[in-house]
């Protein structure tokens, strides 16, 4: 096994209700930016770092931030499009006793309009866990437990959750089984009982299937789930791997392992497909110029294949790339690097395809550490009027605690 454990947790550890106000739209200087909401930590939470979740009629978008909220342990928030701008609402504050604490994933949302999603820490045995939230009427929701961690189970879930057809709920977390992580399903309750029931689908072991995942699972129309892990495989940069459901149970099948060169290396949002089968991602860290990459993991001839779609120069074209990749409609893939950008705080990038193959990409907008936000972590989603939706962990007024942002592009962008 190849790698350094201590430095893993140097490179972890470089990674890693709202004001009842009405914001206008204000323009930014990069002419289609709207700020949408600041951050003020107290009240309405602080440091946002995962992903936006967009109501099915888009008029309204949810969300977590990590921190801040009356009890600085974090909330899940509400922004409410309206002719006046948009109009922010606090959900749920959490450290209010067994809840959980430090929400760094983004909800999902099931067909009966309850929202999923998971806290790093907190809940009863203090190490993270996965909630509901059920609207009540009224504008009011309630929050439900469904799964606990300790120190003794699989642990600190970071990632989104995924849901299938049958309403099973699928997630990693990132400590716990062999210590190297793990994938679970949580079942709803049957006739005969109230409860979830947890099952632990697979442990990692820090060889070559992974180690730290940290990106959830995608499912695919067949029941199979595919991820990526933060660390281990060959060169202990991290996997691509698929989980499929078998008569003996769900079998491990490692895609891929980043070779930390221009292949890049520490994949960690969420991987994406086209519909045809194609897996795509980001990593964090190498590539030609070891700032990170889009990738594309294609089946061919028998084995994955892995093609390097665009390589950051730690430029103004943008550094580490955090949170994975979103498709239009017209087959552009849009995604945010951390770092980097015309000011070195992160920018909003676009990837196009040609007709031979070749993908370009061009930067919709570079952070500035004003108003605007700088870092952010996660990627951006798209609203049907191709309008963009992402936050900032930081930056923003008055106290730098983050930002939501959109970004409107033309309706008909071309390649």
């Amino acid at each position: 096994m190849i790698g350094n454990k201590s430095a893993r947790l140097a490179i972890l550890g470089a990674s890693l209700g709202l004001l009842l106000l009405t914001l206008p739209l204000a323009s930014h200087a990069q002419d289609a930016y709207h700020l949408l909401h600041s951050f003020t930590f107290g009240v309405d939470g602080a440091q946002p770092t995962a992903g936006l979740l967009m109501s099915e009629e888009e008029t309204a978008i949810y969300g977590t931030a990590e921190y801040g909220g009356s009890a600085d342990r974090g909330n899940i928030f509400r922004l409410d499009r309206s002719a006046l701008g948009w109009h922010g609402t606090v959900l749920h504050s959490f450290g209010q006793g067994e809840d959980g604490w430090y929400p760094q994933s983004a909800l999902i949302l099931d067909k009966k309009g309850n929202m999923y999603g998971t806290t790093s820490e907190g809940g009863p045995y203090g190490f993270g866990t996965v909630f509901e939230m059920s609207p009540t009427g009224g504008g009011k929701w309630m929050e439900r437990i469904l799964q606990s961690f300790s120190i003794y189970t699989p642990n600190t879930p970071i990632a989104p959750l995924t849901l299938d057809s049958q309403g099973n709920l699928y997630g990693t977390t990132q400590n716990g089984g062999f210590a190297w992580g793990t994938v679970f399903e949580l079942t709803p309750p049957s006739s005969s009982s109230s409860e979830w029931v947890f099952s632990l689908l697979y442990q990692f072991t820090d060889t070559d299937d992974g180690a730290y995942p940290q990106s959830g699972v995608l499912i695919d129309k067949q029941g199979n789930l595919y991820g990526a892990s933060y660390f281990a495989g060959n060169q202990d940069s991290g996997t691509v791997y698929e989980l499929k459901k078998t008569a003996t149970g769900w079998q491990e099948k490692t895609l891929y392992e980043f070779q930390r060169g221009d292949d890049g290396a520490n994949p960690s949002g969420p991987l994406t497909t086209d519909g045809q089968g194609n897996l795509y991602g980001t990593t964090e860290n190498a590539g030609s110029a070891k700032c990170g990459v889009v990738f594309r993991l294609s089946y061919s001839q028998g084995k994955w294949v892995d093609q390097t779609l665009y390589s950051f120069d730690c430029g103004s074209d943008g550094a580490n790339p955090w949170g994975g990749v979103t498709f239009d409609r017209f087959g552009n893939l849009y995604g945010t690097t951390m770092n980097g950008g015309a000011y070195g705080y992160g920018t909003l990038f676009k990837l196009s395809p040609n007709a031979y193959g070749a993908w370009t990409e061009s930067v919709l907008y570079s952070f500035s550490n004003g108003q605007d936000g700088e870092n952010p972590r996660w990627g951006v989603v798209a609203d049907r009027f191709n309008r963009l939706f992402g936050v900032t962990t930081y930056g923003g007024m008055p106290c730098g605690c983050g930002t939501v942002f959109e970004l409107s592009l033309p309706i008909n962008p071309t390649n």
